[in-house]
């Protein structure tokens, strides 16, 4: 039997409430952090593709320099490559790019076996920079 997961994202330092929570349908009730991750970033590219105003909740986003050089225009619809864009996840969750909390616990390894109930939420926190150094 399948299982559903909730997960949201959080900012810390960017607002006090979360953000939207949405679902993710899992063929099995256990998976590994990495696998929970990859399936969170394709999850993201299926919303992105269906959305053409590019309004998805990303676990990776460009930097504020990033965005700064690169403006705000409209960018043409491209193909985005599903493997680079785990990758990336997978990097910044190594390097503390983002933390993941799995049922209240943080998650430290991407081998880490993780056991999907009912009533199991992942949250996705990103660390806002202080401004200023």
């Amino acid at each position: 039997m399948a299982a559903v997961l909730k997960w949201i994202d959080d900012v810390v330092g960017a607002r006090e409430t979360p953000g939207p929570t949405f679902e993710l349908r899992l063929v099995s009730h256990r998976m590994t952090a990495a696998e929970l991750i990859r399936r969170r970033v394709e999850s993201e590219v299926e919303r992105s593709e269906r959305d053409p105003e590019g309004n998805v909740s990303r676990l990776v986003e460009p930097t504020s320099a990033e965005r700064a050089l690169n403006g705000t225009r409209p960018r043409k619809r491209r193909e985005i490559d599903v493997e680079e864009q785990v990758e990336v996840a997978l990097e910044a969750f190594r390097t503390n790019g983002f933390f993941l909390l799995f049922d209240d616990r943080q998650v430290t390894s991407l081998d880490e076996e993780l056991v999907v109930t009912a009533d199991s939420l992942a949250r996705f926190v990103r660390l806002m920079p202080l401004v200023g150094g």
